[in-house]
């Protein structure tokens, strides 16, 4: 039976609306997530513009990233061993990733989310799209009171950390990966 047809009841559209489980909400566009991994071919194009990274630029992978106290893991916990770029994208690479990220800077990565579209919205015609948070430095003093460290830079250099989009933005993403960098605004 479809609740919907002929009319929603005003008691219906209450109890749904009242539902933690949000179910009428757009998730597309209305709710934010760390993008994982995802986001990890950003930090290619960024490492690459930087020119500190090429795609022979080689990293090993032990199954963990450790620099300073601070340790990341791969999900291959045995290692990939040498990843290029090609190798770290194939195989979602978080040492390479968290390497290439700390390699090209926070600041070529930043550039890149913005110029492809994150923090900000793609412009579909729905109400109540997100923006999405591309942190930086700046955004860490104001909320949390504390500089930009390069454990932050690894978490989002995997698409983790404080790194918030909606789906659409990062199909926005995916499909200017592929047609060679042109964004689209969706439309329906």
């Amino acid at each position: 039976i479809n609740q919907f047809v002929p009319v929603l009841t005003a008691a219906l559209w209450d109890e749904l609306n009242a539902e933690p489980a949000k179910p009428l909400l757009n998730r597309a566009i209305a709710e934010v997530y760390a993008p994982g991994s995802v986001f990890k071919p950003l930090v290619a194009v960024a490492a690459l513009e930087t020119g500190r990274v090429s795609p022979e630029t080689s990293y090993e992978c032990t199954g963990y990233f450790e620099r300073g106290g601070y340790r990341m893991g791969c999900w291959n916990l045995h290692g990939h061993g040498g990843v290029n770029m090609r190798r770290g994208i194939e195989q979602s690479c978080n040492v390479y990733f968290a390497s290439a990220g700390l390699q090209c800077g926070y600041e070529a990565i930043e550039a890149v989310e913005r110029a492809a579209g994150l923090g900000g919205q793609t412009g579909i015609a729905l109400d109540g799209e997100a923006r999405g948070l591309v942190p930086n430095d700046a955004w860490k003093r104001r909320v949390h009171k504390d500089g930009w460290r390069f454990g932050d830079t690894c978490n989002v250099s995997i698409g983790q950390g404080p790194l918030t989009v909606t789906p659409l933005q990062m199909a926005v993403v995916a499909a200017a990966l592929a047609n060679g960098g042109t964004l689209y605004r969706p439309r329906l």
